[in-house]
């Protein structure tokens, strides 16, 4: 379920980035980096933040989009 403010942006109060995930997502904007975290520990919340991040600097008709197996 996912909480929306009246801005139509997701609620910071109720996803809250841990220290080793904004960590890790500093290193992602900086460069190519592989996540290697357990079952449960937010690789698809950093991949989330990530895309958001760099969504400001996509050229005009550009798209970025998220892979997943099943």
């Amino acid at each position: 379920m996912v909480i929306r403010t009246s801005t139509n942006e997701v609620d910071k109060n109720f996803f809250t980035p841990r220290d080793y995930q904004i960590e890790l997502l500093d290193k992602a904007c900086r460069s190519n980096v592989i996540v290697p975290l357990g079952t449960g520990s937010g690789k698809t919340f950093i991949a989330v933040l990530l895309i958001k991040e760099n969504t400001s600097k996509l050229i005009a008709g550009k798209r970025a989009f998220f892979l997943v197996d099943k």
